[in-house]
């Protein structure tokens, strides 16, 4: 593999703040454990996040009724003018404990809020926003988590300043989506294209390239059966079943079935037939 002046890039190349606001369904907890896990598996994209929300009082951030649409670009302003009094926010009160967020951050910032003409997504080459109000369970596979996971990983293209949005649908990030069940694709197949993956490359060599195709594989999330893994994790912890759960939280039914799949429920059915059997052997006369 030739190696190029891209390459000896310091890493990270991208670093991308990720932030809820006006966020009411949505499990913030397993969210974050699922975005932030990427940066333990690959140095070249470094992901953080912000709860607006929970400085709405300290950022004097109007409540916005998630029920009632908004145009799109007048909801980027209200994502700017938070980030601006965050920023103004820390570096007034916590200037002496913790350092400022970085002026060349990119922010992703995860809504609840509809945009008008039922878009789900607006952004810039520095700030992109994503509304989750017309998302209902009949849209998974894949699970509500798992399509925000893809959504930021899709962005970093456009962060980077590489993005080649393609009218055809390739099972690419770089597809050109208008509504959430166009992106469905996507998010499911996660390709990146090789006119998509020249212009990554261009901008950042084989070092970007390869790190995203890596967050895109989705092997680091691993399986609920290995106890270490990322998916084992959020089931346990957050009780949130990336293969199971489809929406902002995990339901009643869909605990159910979560447990009825683990294996001390298979060992207890089994163990249960079993006593049974040879009970019905005994009361009838079956035992030789």
């Amino acid at each position: 593999m030739t190696t190029t002046a891209n390459d000896q890039k310091k890493l990270p190349l991208l670093s991308i703040a990720i932030g809820f606001l006006d966020c009411t369904r949505l499990d913030k907890d397993a969210t974050t454990y699922l975005l932030l896990s990427q940066n333990s598996v690959q140095e070249a994209y470094e992901f953080s996040v912000v709860d607006l929300d929970a400085h709405a009082g300290d950022l004097h951030i109007a409540t916005l009724d998630v029920a009632h649409e908004i145009d799109g670009d007048k909801y980027l302003d209200r994502c700017r003018q938070a980030i601006h009094r965050l920023n103004q926010y820390v570096s007034e009160s916590w200037s002496e404990a913790a350092s400022p967020i970085k002026n060349d951050i990119k922010w992703f910032v995860i809504t609840e809020v509809p945009f008008e003409g039922n878009y789900y997504m607006y952004g810039t080459s520095t700030l992109s926003v994503i509304s989750l109000a017309n998302w209902s369970k009949d849209m998974a596979p894949p699970s509500l988590l798992e399509f925000i996971l893809r959504q930021t990983q899709a962005s970093i293209p456009l962060f980077l300043g590489a993005a080649e949005n393609h009218y055809d649908t390739r099972g690419c990030i770089g597809d050109f989506t208008v509504n959430l069940g166009e992106a469905k694709q996507h998010v499911l197949i996660g390709h990146i294209c090789h006119e998509c993956a020249r212009a990554i490359q261009k901008v950042h060599g084989h070092t970007g390239l390869d790190a995203l195709r890596m967050l895109l594989n989705k092997s680091w999330i691993g399986s609920t059966d290995t106890v270490t893994s990322v998916a084992a994790i959020m089931k346990k912890t957050f009780g949130y079943d990336l293969y199971i759960t489809k929406g902002f939280s995990t339901s009643f039914m869909e605990k159910v079935k979560s447990a009825l799949l683990t294996g001390v429920v298979q060992e207890f059915l089994k163990l249960s037939g079993a006593v049974i059997l040879a009970w019905a052997l005994l009361k009838f006369g079956l035992k030789q």
